[in-house]
Formats: C-alpha cells, structure tokens, sequence
C-alpha cells in the first residue's frame, strides 16, 4: 500500500506540469495502480488545472451509466433466458417420461402377438428336433438292414426271410422320404415365422 501511495503522488506532480498527460496518468493510477486516492478528489485536481477536461468526465458518466443500464438489461434478460431454459428441461424431461411410458403401453399391448410367432417358433424347433432324431434312426436302421441283405448267402437266408428284409427296407425307405419331406416343410416354416418376428418388431 505505501508503494501505491508513492506511484500516487509521483502522478500528482506530473499533473502540476502538465494537464493532458496529468490526466492520462490519474486514469492509469485508477485503473492499474490501485492508488486508494479518492476518485473525486482526482477529478477535482484535474478540474482546478483544466475546466475543459470537464466535458471529458461528463461524457464519461453518461456513457457508464449506459454501461450500467446495459448491464443491467443484459442480466435481466439472461435470468429470463436462464429459467425458460430450466423450465424447458423440465419439460423435456417430463414429456420423455410421458413418452417412454406411451410407448411401453404400446408394445405391451400388441406383445400376445409376437408371443404367439415366438411360441410357433419354438414349437417348430422342438419337432424339427424330434424328427431330425427320428430320421438318423431310420437311416441307422436302413443301413444294418441293408448290410444284412448284402450277406445273404453267408448268412444262407431263404427266399421268405429274404422278402420279410427287402420289405422292411422299403418300409424304411418310404418312412425316410416321409420325414425328409415333413422336416423341409418344417424348415419352411420355420423362416416363413422368423421373417414374421423380424417384421413385427416395433419401432
């Protein structure tokens, strides 16, 4: 602070010497310095040596009070825009939630249909499992009546018990083609409901 005290009165006497650069330096005193000098007094210092600054200062006050009425304004209207901004958040808010809720209902209510494909398609599996099974063991059972026939005269087999195995193996034959016809048509359905599920997903 005696610093600041000493920069002051250095500025005072170079206001004796001369006006317009006593003026420029009190203005840095003010605004750098942090000189404790009363600004009034300042003024009345410049003013005892130059009337004429007197328009300067006046003109000074005119336009920090329009700096203070635009301050003003402008902090006026940013509280203004600060709380249309909170209160259009909290309406974002709530329409999201009420939005989020609409858009539950709505998929509740049509899920008993996705469902019902979900059920097909589970259904479909289950008996395309079933006669995947059913058809190995066909094939299996084929395959040994079939190596049977292939060593009938090691295993001497008469002509009755010949025609008992051609017959089970015609048998087996037509059940093979029976199921491999019933599982293709599983398999079509099975993506004709897949492409139904992937259809009726909401959006």
């Amino acid at each position: 602070m005696r610093r600041y005290t000493v920069a002051c009165l250095y500025e005072r006497g170079r206001v004796l010497f001369r006006t317009a650069a006593a003026a420029l330096a009190v203005f840095f005193v003010i605004q750098v310095s942090g000189c404790s000098q009363d600004n009034r007094e300042i003024e009345k210092s410049i003013l005892s040596q130059d009337q004429s600054f007197r328009t300067v200062i006046r003109k000074r006050d005119l336009l920090n009070a329009e700096l203070v009425s635009l301050k003003a304004a402008y902090i006026k209207i940013t509280e203004t825009i600060d709380s249309e901004i909170t209160a259009l958040r909290d309406k974002k808010a709530r329409t999201r939630k009420e939005y989020l809720a609409s858009a539950e209902k709505i998929r509740f209510h049509f899920q008993p249909e996705v469902r019902k494909v979900e059920r097909e398609i589970s259904d479909i599996r289950r008996r395309y499992d079933q006669k995947s099974a059913e058809l190995k063991q066909i094939e299996k059972d084929a395959n040994e009546v079939g190596s049977l026939i292939k060593r009938k005269d090691n295993l001497i087999l008469t002509d009755e018990e010949m025609k008992t195995w051609n017959d089970r193996l015609s048998e087996l034959s037509a059940r093979k083609s029976a199921v491999l016809s019933e599982i293709e048509k599983m398999k079509r359905e099975l993506d004709l409901n897949r492409q139904k599920l992937k259809v009726l997903k909401l959006k």
